[in-house]
């Protein structure tokens, strides 16, 4: 049913699949019948429909075919199927009902479980070596996508000297880039190497699993991902003399730069930090709405503001003790 569309999506429904995979049941019946709207009873149906059969809560929960929204409305006895349109007027009612499908089916996200899956997978690695496909078998949709195979023989194998070298290293009685040395020959990894590349794809494993599961946890690794672009754009539009390249050819001179350049990002950014909670004050006290949700998304690395070319001074202006005056909000934007 969901090879045309892809992992997390969807393919073309057919009546029979409809029939067979989207009909609901005296349960499913029984929570949707608790909700008294029309929209957020079909709202409630797409989201347990989705995720009994994709895995998953989709970001938009109606994103999903036109036939699978009708079917689910003929079900219910609602005229008008396009009304689950008004499902997302208020944002929170389809994350409260995701919440409390999870709990009335017993669902759990990925990374509840990430730790006891970590830990059996591992467990199997001691008594199969007929790689994953021993252990999952067929991977179903992410087949075309799972190219590489873990060779859990290889890690049994090498598994007394893998701690080892672990505890060795927590010690301190060798470093990891001698491990890192240790470990190959003529740029080519040792069977320890190889091993333990084996053993690291098994994590990486759960992580690819956890992005694709676990929306907060996607969240939060693109904020870290933006936070840290964020720093090295501006750190970039700063640093623009030589084409952004460090000139010092020794490292105190490299040091100096780099020092010297930290202190200018961290003057911005405290300036940036302070104007903008001073703008924010003032929207809020002439009235403006302004969305926490949108006040999380503002950036203290923000540098259109900022005049790079030009002439510099090094004199502190004398503004009697106050801040600068902030922009007029009725001014246009070119004055």
């Amino acid at each position: 049913m969901t090879d045309e569309g892809g992992y997390g999506r969807f393919g073309t429904l057919s009546r029979q699949e409809l029939e067979r995979y989207c009909y609901l049941d005296d349960e499913d019946r029984r929570l949707i019948a608790a909700r008294r709207r029309d929209y957020n009873r079909l709202g409630f149906a797409l989201q347990v429909v989705t995720v009994r059969h994709l895995g998953m809560f989709l970001p938009d929960p109606l994103g999903v075919p036109s036939q699978l929204v009708e079917y689910l409305a003929e079900q219910l006895d609602i005229a008008d199927p396009w009304c689950v349109k008004r499902y997302l007027d208020r944002r929170e009612t389809r994350f409260e009902h995701s919440r409390e499908i999870q709990q009335a089916y017993g669902l759990k996200s990925f990374g509840e479980v990430e730790s006891e899956l970590s830990a059996w997978i591992v467990d199997q690695a001691w008594m199969t070596g007929d790689g994953p496909k021993a252990i999952f078998g067929d991977y179903g949709p992410l087949d075309k996508a799972a190219r590489g195979v873990i060779d859990t023989a290889k890690i049994a194998a090498h598994w007394d000297d893998m701690c080892r070298i672990a505890v060795s290293i927590h010690v301190g009685e060798v470093s990891a880039h001698e491990v890192t040395r240790m470990i190959s020959c003529d740029g080519q990894p040792t069977g320890l190497g190889q091993a333990i590349a084996h053993f690291g794809r098994i994590f990486k494993t759960l992580h690819i699993l956890r992005l694709a599961d676990d929306e907060p946890y996607r969240r939060e690794g693109k904020t870290q991902a933006n936070l840290v672009e964020g720093r090295h754009g501006l750190a970039r539009t700063v640093y623009h003399g030589r084409k952004g390249e460090m000139t010092s050819a020794y490292y105190e001179g490299m040091e100096d730069q780099l020092s010297a350049l930290g202190l200018v990002l961290n003057c911005i950014v405290v300036w940036n930090t302070v104007y903008e909670n001073r703008a924010l004050a003032a929207l809020r006290a002439g009235g403006y709405p302004v969305l926490d949700a949108d006040v999380e998304r503002l950036s203290a690395f923000v540098r259109a503001h900022i005049g790079i070319d030009g002439h510099y001074s090094f004199h502190l202006p004398d503004l009697g003790g106050v801040h600068r005056p902030l922009r007029d909000l009725d001014a246009a934007e070119d004055e």
